[in-house]
């Protein structure tokens, strides 16, 4: 009887584990990828945005919105944005305003399976599109080749990473740099919090050993009491750039920017754009 308890004390904890795996496992794609919180309902694009579409195959079609800069020059350069994971890319009016004023037009990438772009996300499907768009952006005469930066927040810092990598590994042309925004150090990591081994997780996005494997210029931009992505792993990943720079901000994952921080946040990014080299194009 005591070897009959002892294995039920045992194998019940198991038993409840495997299957809390199993559920992590196959809700996986809704907990990173959560567009059902998503706000409803359709939106325009932003003001003077033209839609683009690039076409992975049958039955998958994703948009972006390509805003130019309504004082820049005739070949102006350009930021391609990638948004957090509850987000949409006609939400981000705040941020083509702040680029514009920066004279930089802003190329807005949405994700499969949200908005109106159909198919599923995933960190593959994800990068097909970012390539795809990428490699749009050249044949634009209203575009600088060599002056395209990318820019991601929170998940989309790792999608922006993992684009760069994706270009250096097939000898593509790199951008100019990456502005990193509240971005983990690796979705990967973050499945240990739930109990859950790394390998499990369908789009990692371990962005330490994207950086590893190209040499640009990086822009941190993190707040210090930032739960979702703690501030240590920003720490860590700006450590791993020769050319980096970290702000630090008194915020959290959400609240970047706001308020006081505001003008400091497009401060720095100017002074970011300023000092960077053309690209490879």
């Amino acid at each position: 009887m005591r070897v009959r308890r002892m294995l039920t004390f045992l194998l019940v904890p198991a038993g409840l584990y495997v299957l809390w795996i199993a559920a992590l496992y196959l809700l996986q794609d809704r907990l990173v990828f959560p567009r059902q919180m998503v706000p409803g309902g359709h939106r325009p694009a932003p003001r003077g945005a033209e839609t683009l579409v690039h076409e992975a195959g049958p039955g998958r079609r994703t948009g972006a919105f390509f805003a130019r800069a309504p004082d820049g020059p005739a070949r102006a350069p350009a930021v391609v944005f990638f948004h957090g994971n509850a987000e949409r890319a006609e939400d981000q009016e705040w941020l083509v305003d702040g680029y514009h004023r920066l004279g930089w037009s802003v190329l807005l990438v949405e994700y499969p399976g949200y908005g109106s772009s159909t198919g599923k996300p995933s960190q593959a499907s994800i990068r097909e599109d970012a390539l795809g768009f990428w490699r749009l952006l050249p044949l634009r005469a209203d575009i600088d080749p060599r002056r395209i930066v990318l820019h991601g927040r929170s998940i989309g810092g790792g999608v922006a990473a993992d684009l760069a990598a994706e270009l250096s590994r097939r000898g593509d042309p790199l951008p100019a740099g990456l502005v990193l925004q509240s971005t983990p150090e690796s979705v990967a990591s973050l499945a240990n919090r739930y109990g859950a081994p790394s390998f499990l997780v369908r789009s990692p996005y371990r962005t330490g050993e994207a950086l590893r494997s190209v040499d640009l210029p990086v822009l941190f931009l993190h707040g210090r009491y930032d739960r979702l992505a703690p501030i240590a792993g920003a720490r860590r990943l700006a450590a791993l750039c020769p050319r980096s720079r970290l702000l630090e901000y008194d915020t959290g994952h959400n609240g970047l920017p706001s308020g006081a921080q505001f003008e400091d946040f497009w401060r720095e990014i100017a002074a970011f754009l300023s000092s960077l080299p053309a690209g490879s194009r």
